[in-house]
């Protein structure tokens, strides 16, 4: 409204000048006609009353004189074609100085000029796998108090403003200070093309007028009103000529730049273009000297500076070229983009622990498993797993994250880019909640266990470690489910292998045969299942994160010293698991030696089989009790088949079989069947019944479908015993052969 008012003001004097100019040269030719006129009308009245008289002067002089004489008036044709060449030069110089104006006063095309520049930064910025389509730049203008500046500052200052304005901007995104409304302004917000397809550049500019004060510049930074800014320009009035004047104008001058920079974000520092109005001189080193610009660098507020004086006359092109090539600087220097990842926060921790603490963990195992080695101690296991859940919440809740001046504020609150971060994405309550639920996936530390505790105690250090990790009474039931059956799996499987590698039955496992890293490993996937992933809003917690903190963990001293043992271990005590096993086969060979095969141990066997079964679940009793039949069942087979070889031996000598009863049920004890194993290889010395003294004195040949019958129930032991020997087979390949790989020199278990 300023300049339309200022345009009018001088088409009107330009049409009173022109209309004062046409009446004075008509004036003037009047003027000038009427004297000629005049001395003409003398000149023939005079000829009128005297006569002539011939002249004395030469022809050449008559003609030289006749060429001195003044013009001849014009006439009014050519008067007429004066005032039409005068008009159209008046119109033309006027359209030039409105086309001149026009163009001193149009706004920048700030797409064309930083575009290139910008998506050239981006792209050389972007993290791998992550693609960034669309660019965003803020431009911060730093503008003095017009207040007792002269007219000439204030035109430059509203030239300024009018050069980086574009657009209108809704008054819903106008967010102002509540002090001045006036004191922030945002000039332009709008998207343009980027120059490639689908891809677009977010421009923003903002005006502060002034000096902010202390309470301005917190609410400006509460209120995320200078987030995202990536260029500032500041703008220096002429310094007045009084010395301590000038004193106080650049203290002034550096407080209004050190507010500004201070009310965003710290990180990260942006670039710094000076634009001292109409000095008439070149001030750069002056100005950096005054403004302290080195120290703002060491700081981290200013990345880079540079003076570019601009002169009194807006309308001249050299003005505007210096303001262009200022812009496309700022912009060649602009910082990069935050290299910042998105992930959801279970993504986030599931991934991370699979990367630095599974694959480890049972690499280690694995390699402790190909040595017979057994796996490592539960301690490093679990420091390693809090270590790592440390160093992520340490990442997501990262200082440098709340120090960071990104996205844009002004586009996230326009609701229309989906690309960018929310505004509250790194407050200090938002990445506290991230730190709290990370830190919640702690697992408390292990208690000291002696490793030469019986299986009973093992158990019980296993269960109480299980109760002491956080979770309600129904997750503690889940959680005491799977431990039970894990440990009751790993006692059947040691028992069976006990027994079917050297027939030694109900063999107790020991600390090193429990799997401890499937154990922590339990716990861990019980602390992720019932974890809470979302956020106070119910949606899911996001967490945005640098991916240079993220690759620094480094792994505790207690693991890196337990990996350090598993290698001793592999070269001083290989095998080490096949000693404890066959540690814990000589015990309880040694048991089984002292104690005899009574109805009152087989009575405390039972009971302890039933009392252990009370202490599990019925699933888990369910497959004790089937354990149990079947190694009853394999005990009854291997009595039967050693009666049918006596049998077929006596029938190959041509003698009759003296049949004796197993005295064995389906549901007597393995040391019933062991115990009347024993006694059928060493019968009594009791003399014999009447019937078996008849059956050898009167010897009974058997008819030829006897015969048969006996064939095939024959042939059927000799399956049954085929099938055991093969279970016996798979399980030897499963536990690795341990004793006729790693011990051939080892005597054998005596057999019972």
């Amino acid at each position: 409204e300023v300049v339309k008012a200022a345009e009018d003001l001088r088409d009107q004097r330009l049409a009173e000048l022109e209309q004062c100019l046409q009446l004075a040269q008509t004036a003037r030719v009047w003027r000038r006609w009427r004297t000629s006129y005049a001395m003409r009308k003398r000149l023939r009245r005079s000829m009128q009353e005297f006569p002539s008289a011939p002249t004395q002067r030469l022809p050449w002089q008559r003609i030289r004189a006749f060429f001195r004489r003044k013009t001849p008036v014009a006439s009014p044709m050519s008067l007429l074609k004066s005032w039409e060449e005068t008009s159209r030069a008046i119109d033309v110089r006027r359209l030039q100085a409105r086309v001149r104006r026009e163009r001193a006063w149009a706004p920048l095309d700030l797409p064309s000029l930083v575009a290139e520049q910008l998506t050239k930064r981006t792209d050389s910025s972007k993290p791998s796998g992550r693609q960034q389509t669309n660019v965003y730049w803020k431009l911060v203008l730093s503008l003095p108090d017009l207040e007792g500046e002269t007219p000439v500052t204030a035109q430059l200052c509203k030239w300024l403003q009018t050069k980086l304005k574009k657009g209108s901007v809704p008054d819903t995104l106008e967010a102002s200070l509540s002090t001045d409304p006036h004191k922030l302004q945002t000039l332009s917000l709008y998207t343009a093309e980027a120059g490639e397809p689908g891809r677009k550049i977010g421009i923003c500019t903002k005006a502060v007028h002034g000096l902010l004060s202390e309470e301005e510049a917190d609410e400006a930074e509460s209120g995320h009103m200078l987030l995202g800014t990536a260029a500032v320009i500041l703008v220096l009035p002429p310094p007045p000529a009084d010395q301590d004047s000038q004193e106080t104008y650049w203290l002034e001058t550096q407080l209004r730049l050190v507010r500004l920079l201070q009310a965003k974000p710290l990180h990260p520092s942006v670039p710094l273009l000076v634009l001292p109005l109409g000095w008439g001189t070149d001030p750069g080193e002056e100005v950096t000297e005054y403004l302290d610009v080195s120290g703002l660098t060491e700081g981290e507020l200013v990345s880079v500076c540079r003076v570019v004086d601009i002169g009194r006359d807006v309308e001249n092109t050299e003005t505007s070229r210096k303001l262009c090539e200022g812009v496309t600087w700022l912009a060649e220097c602009a910082p990069h983009p935050p290299s910042l990842v998105t992930e959801t926060l279970r993504d986030y921790v599931e991934n991370s622990l699979v990367r630095e603490f599974s694959s480890v963990v049972y690499q280690d195992a694995a390699q402790r498993k190909k040595a017979g080695i057994p796996q490592q101690t539960p301690g490093p296991i679990v420091c390693l797993y809090n270590s790592l859940v440390e160093h992520l919440a340490t990442v997501a809740s990262s200082n440098n994250l709340q120090a960071l001046s990104w996205p844009v504020a002004e586009f996230v609150m326009a609701g229309h880019r989906t690309d960018l971060l929310p505004l509250e994405w790194n407050s200090e309550a938002q990445l506290a909640l991230l730190q709290e639920r990370i830190l919640a996936l702690r697992l408390p530390p292990l208690p000291y266990m002696d490793v030469e505790e019986t299986w009973s105690c093992v158990c019980q250090y296993c269960v109480d470690y299980a109760m002491s990790v956080p979770a309600d009474t129904k997750e503690h039931t889940v959680l005491l489910s799977r431990l039970r059956w894990l440990l009751t799996r790993v006692q059947t499987d040691f028992e069976d292998t006990c027994y079917l590698d050297y027939d030694i039955p109900n063999c107790e496992p020991t600390s090193h045969h429990v799997p401890w890293t499937r154990l922590v490993e339990m716990c861990v996937s019980h602390m992720l299942q019932h974890l809470d992933w979302a956020g106070e809003d119910g949606s899911m917690l996001t967490v945005h994160y640098l991916p240079d903190e993220l690759s620094g963990f480094t792994q505790p001293p207690e693991w890196r010293l337990a990996v350090g043992s598993t290698s001793a271990d592999v070269l001083e005590q290989p095998h080490s698991l096949v000693v404890a096993t066959e540690w814990s086969v000589r015990k309880k060979h040694m048991e089984l030696s002292r104690v005899e095969p009574t109805d009152t141990g087989t009575t405390d066997k039972t009971e302890e089989n039933l009392r252990l079964e009370d202490k599990v679940s019925p699933a888990v009793s369910s497959l004790i009790r089937r354990a149990e039949e079947l190694r009853k069942k394999i005990a009854q087979e291997r009595v039967q088949t050693r009666s049918y070889e006596d049998q077929l031996q006596a029938y190959v000598q041509g003698g009759q079989y003296q049949h004796k009863s197993p005295e064995v049920s389906p549901y007597s004890s393995p040391e019933d069947v062991l115990g009347a194993a024993c006694h059928m290889r060493e019968p009594s010395p009791s003399p014999p019944s009447p019937d078996l003294l008849n059956l050898t004195t009167h010897p009974r040949r058997l008819s030829v479908e006897e015969g048969l019958q006996e064939l095939q129930w024959r042939i059927a032991a000799g399956k049954r015993d085929f099938r055991l020997s093969e279970l016996r087979l798979n399980s030897l390949l499963d536990m690795g052969d341990f004793e006729a790989k790693y011990f051939p020199n080892i005597e054998s278990v005596d057999r019972v």
